[in-house]
């Protein structure tokens, strides 16, 4: 495990020479190569032993924050099922967001905002000697959370099994409740006040990605806006966003209304890197994704939304567990 570790350590060194485009192409030829290296994998001894932990791994470099912790989902549900206990590791198995520091004193990155689902480390599974690694890919196979499609956010029972999940395993650590706790404060936060605006932009409208959900026009959120704020117009507008276009273009057409970007404010970014003391691009990589998941979180805590399916809305909507008052999700079939 050491010798990963220092492998690891050694891409993120050389990603940051190598141009984003050419850093996933290479990634996506070495998922290709070595996939066979990521199917289950019985690590017991002695071998009549059954094991313990089932550890739950991706594939390097995974995707994005939410595919990875949708994918966690699946895993805890096959945990869940053979009554092992999980662990997630993301330290020997590096993502897009693994950086070369330690935060909060762990390489894990899945512990830059979470603590392990149960009271287990990642040590306890690995010393153990009886732990089964997961598969790196589609982990519950045909279970309806690997849909690319994420039209199971349309049916309220499996929104409330998403609710469960998160509600049971997925715990913010200390970090992420203080970061968030400080942004409240920031911005005010009034959670009953506000409509919840989710929905994707930049590369992710560029890149189309094969049986994801389609995006629709800028126009048509709009419209379902407006129809909200007819009948609550007291109510102000948080939007979960990274695309500013997007975001000046709703500011414009509801002026006043839009909660401000914390995420592109410098308290926040001044906030993360004071934290982590890192360099700028482990700041921006945090201050990105830590700022997603806070985005996340306060959208789900909205008194409505208007969201578009992304696997970062299907978390907000798990985490909201059915309680919006009114709930308007935008669906145009996948690309």
């Amino acid at each position: 495990m050491r010798l990963r570790l220092l492998l690891n350590l050694a891409k993120d060194k050389f990603r940051l020479w190598v141009p984003k485009k050419a850093w996933y192409r290479l990634a996506k030829l070495k998922r290709k190569i070595y996939r066979k290296n990521f199917s289950e994998e019985f690590k017991t001894y002695p071998k009549k032993e059954p094991p313990l932990y089932f550890v739950i791994r991706r594939e390097p470099p995974g995707a994005g924050l939410f595919s990875n912790l949708n994918h966690i989902l699946q895993g805890l549900l096959v945990a869940e099922k053979r009554k092992l206990i999980p662990v997630i590791d993301m330290q020997n198995y590096w993502t897009s967001y693994s950086i070369s520091s330690a935060v909060n004193g762990s390489r894990n990155a899945w512990e830059y905002f979470f603590d392990q689902p149960t009271n287990y480390s990642l040590n306890d599974a690995y010393n153990s000697n009886r732990y089964v690694l997961s598969k790196g890919n589609r982990i519950a196979e045909n279970h309806w959370l690997t849909q690319k499609s994420l039209e199971y956010a349309l049916e309220s029972e499996k929104i409330l099994e998403v609710n469960r999940l998160l509600t049971q395993y997925i715990k913010f650590n200390s970090f992420t409740t203080s970061t968030l706790e400080y942004v409240k404060t920031e911005i005010d936060w009034n959670p009953q006040g506000n409509l919840g605006v989710s929905l994707r932009g930049t590369d992710y409208l560029k890149i189309r990605p094969h049986g994801h959900p389609k995006q629709p026009s800028i126009q048509a959120v709009l419209k379902e806006i407006d129809e909200v704020l007819i009948r609550k117009p007291d109510l102000n507008i948080f939007l979960a966003c990274e695309d500013l276009e997007i975001r000046n273009t709703i500011e414009r057409q509801f002026p006043g209304s839009v909660l401000k970007n914390f995420r592109d404010t410098d308290f926040f970014k001044e906030f993360v890197s004071r934290e982590l003391k890192t360099s700028k691009r482990n700041s921006e990589v945090m201050t990105n994704a830590l700022g997603y998941l806070i985005e996340i979180i306060l959208f789900s805590e909205c008194n409505s939304c208007v969201t578009t399916l992304a696997n970062g809305s299907v978390i907000g909507l798990g985490l909201n567990g059915g309680r919006f008052f009114e709930n308007r999700i935008m669906t145009l079939g996948v690309y």
